[in-house]
């Protein structure tokens, strides 16, 4: 009996001492992978910088085609500018959606609530896929209440939200169809539903939807791109928001997905017309410091423009600007230094706004930049709403 007990002993001490070695196996992989997933996000931060520089400028310009010179342009050449528009665009989002799977992945998917309208933002994603919808023939109805009470949802995710279930009806749908779009409001929850009279999803395709780089059978009809990201991100904003989000489909039928956001009102002074106010731009990019002046100046500002962080600091000492846009990378000193610089030696009854205008958009730079002293933080390529909205915002209405 002495003998079995012995051996008993020795098998449990043996068993016990393979498992703390796989502990430690499995706490040094971790570590291990925890350094990889490390390299991997600052890889992505480099090429986000890289990449959605370039393309801001490129869609800024088209833009600005578009505006200034509808009238000269004949329908060949409005077709180019259409066509570099919508190139650029996937391009962007596809670089876009890179880095917020690599947010949701380490858990920091950052929302920025600002008090917005629902039914407003709705329609201008209804209106800009219009482009879209009006090659394959396809109407995009809106049914919506006249106004909603504004609510704090973070307006650049849910617009990626909306886009993102409007355009894939479209391109799921064929020629000459509709796509119905619907937002109403119950028990303090607004319901956002994107039908299409498309092919459908079968069954066994549905558990696939809402993982990253999954794909179903169903092929979009007229050869659209799809990068299999879109509705992993989707699922992980609303949810965030505290929404759900779900889908009825039947196969031949077409397809609905419904969204929730919590009707929590938020409150906001009216805005009319922004004051009129006195910019400095802070970029090291020549092309960057012209879209910035253009942008501006198209929306009755004036504009200063330096090239490093120690011209920003010399600059703000010895003008009265009402706000700076400060980008983050910029030789001599970089905008987090500048940025430090400037708080150090104003006198608070002088403290000039600061606004980060970055290409990173990795989680943690907002509050990279908060930390630094800036006071809000605008995403590359700036697009002339954000602009618009973020200096109405913190300028002011006018007098």
């Amino acid at each position: 009996m002495p003998h079995r007990d012995e051996a008993s002993f020795d098998e449990l001490s043996r068993v016990n001492n393979e498992f703390a070695h796989l502990q430690r196996e499995m706490a040094k992989k971790n570590a291990e992978l925890a350094k990889l997933i490390e390299l991997k996000n600052r890889i992505l931060g480099v090429a986000a910088h890289d990449l959605r520089t370039p393309l801001g400028v490129i869609l800024s310009y088209a833009d600005f085609l578009e505006s200034d010179a509808a009238q000269t342009m004949d329908e060949r050449q409005r077709e180019f500018v259409t066509t570099i528009k919508r190139t650029s665009e996937f391009m962007l989002h596809m670089v876009t959606d890179l880095l917020d799977v690599t947010a949701i992945e380490g858990g920091k998917l950052t929302l920025d609530r600002q008090p917005t309208d629902l039914v407003e933002l709705t329609r201008r994603n209804v209106k800009l896929n219009g482009v879209l919808s009006a090659r394959k023939a396809i109407a995009i109805e809106l049914e919506a209440p006249a106004s909603l009470p504004e609510v704090a949802f973070d307006r650049g995710k849910i617009e990626q939200v909306l886009n993102n279930l409007i355009s894939n009806a479209v391109k799921f749908s064929h020629r000459g169809r509709a796509v119905h779009v619907s937002i109403t409001a119950a028990d303090g929850v607004a319901t956002v539903a994107v039908s299409d009279q498309g092919q459908g999803i079968p069954a066994a395709d549905l558990s696939k939807l809402f993982k990253p780089f999954s794909k179903t059978s169903v092929q979009s009809t007229a050869g659209e791109p799809s990068t299999g990201l879109g509705l992993a991100i989707v699922r992980n904003i609303v949810e965030g928001h505290g929404g759900r989000i779900w889908v009825k489909s039947e196969v031949g039928r077409g397809s609905t997905f419904s969204f929730t956001l919590p009707l929590a009102e938020a409150s906001r002074a009216a805005v009319g017309a922004t004051r009129t106010g006195r910019i400095l731009v802070a970029d090291d990019g020549v092309v960057n410091q012209k879209v910035a002046v253009i942008q501006l100046q198209k929306l009755g500002h004036r504009a200063d423009v330096v090239s490093t962080g120690r011209q920003a600091v010399d600059a703000v000492a010895r003008e009265s600007y009402d706000l700076v846009l400060m980008d983050c990378e910029m030789p001599d000193m970089d905008g987090f230094a500048a940025t430090r610089a400037i708080r150090q030696a104003e006198q608070p009854e002088r403290r000039v706004t600061i606004v980060a205008m970055t290409a990173s958009a990795m989680a943690g730079d907002r509050a990279k930049c908060l930390a630094a002293g800036m006071d809000d933080y605008l995403t590359k390529p700036m697009g002339h709403e954000a602009l618009r909205d973020l200096l109405a915002r913190w300028l002011g209405p006018a007098a």
